[in-house]
This record gives structure tokens, C-alpha cells and sequence, in this order.
């Protein structure tokens, strides 16, 4: 099984836009093949806003990530975005 960790440093006057856009895909990544679950957490002391994901492979994870899905989404997540996402794949031990 993968987590899956993005960070995504939400502009922030974007909170609310990017909540409202997540809410809008959830229910499409978590129809993905091998999702598990898919969460949107909030940092309390800043504007960051992190995904956590569970898959059942690192192949199901790279499925979603090459799908035609994730391309057209990621643009319009990331024009809500004052730096650079971070996103760690980890394998529990």
C-alpha cells in the first residue's frame, strides 16, 4: 500500500476556492483504480492545505497521475498555489 502526501501552499485569499474545487474531484480520484481513500487536510497555523491519499500500488498511483483526469485538474489546483507543491509517495514499515 502507498500514502500519498501532497503539500500545496494555497494562496491565502484562496482557501475557500480551493476547498470548494477539491470538493469538486474527490469523488473522481477516489473512482480511480486502487484509491483507497482520498482526504484534504488544513495546516492550522498557515494557508497550507495537504491531500492524503492511500492506494493499493505504486502502479494504481502512477495510473492516476499519467490519466488524462489528472492533467486537465492539476492546472487549475495549481493557479491557486503560491509555491511549488511537495508530494511524498510512502510505503509504511
Amino acid at each position: 500500500m502507498i500514502t500519498r502526501i501532497v503539500r500545496l501552499p494555497v494562496k491565502p485569499d484562496e482557501g475557500k476556492t480551493f476547498e470548494k474545487y477539491f470538493d469538486t474531484i474527490k469523488e473522481k480520484i477516489a473512482a480511480f483504480d486502487g484509491c483507497l481513500l482520498v482526504e484534504l487536510h488544513k495546516d492550522v497555523a498557515s494557508s497550507d492545505y495537504f491531500t492524503y491519499s492511500l492506494w493499493q500500488s505504486e502502479s494504481n498511483l502512477q495510473a492516476y497521475l499519467d490519466s488524462s483526469f489528472f492533467t486537465d485538474v492539476w492546472p487549475n489546483a495549481k493557479k491557486l498555489l503560491h509555491q511549488r507543491a511537495n508530494a511524498w509517495s510512502l510505503v509504511k514499515v
